[in-house]
């Protein structure tokens, strides 16, 4: 015999069956991009592969070691920096 459910407990099913649908698109969408470009930012992918890349490759700190040790990045955070800060001070003003 199966157990009636109550007045909240329906309430509280449909509002899960009413949020399912935005909680897959935003896990499509939004989740499995972000996770891929974290994924990729660890591996060594040329673009004429990319299509072969895998969520799981070989992970290594060679891009980031690469990329902290440019000069042109400190100037270009540097820069970044500074217009940053300059037009929150200047959009307060």
């Amino acid at each position: 015999m199966a157990k009636q459910l109550t007045k909240n407990q329906l309430e509280n099913r449909a509002g899960l069956k009413m949020i399912s649908t935005t909680l897959i698109v935003l896990g499509v969408v939004v989740v499995y991009p972000l996770i891929w470009a974290i994924s990729m930012s660890f591996q060594e992918v040329k673009l004429i592969n990319l299509r072969r890349v895998s969520l799981f490759g070989s992970p290594t700190l060679d891009n980031f070691i690469e990329v902290l040790t440019t000069p042109s990045f400190w100037s270009s955070l540097w820069t970044t920096i500074i217009y940053t800060f300059g037009s929150t001070f200047g959009s307060l003003v």
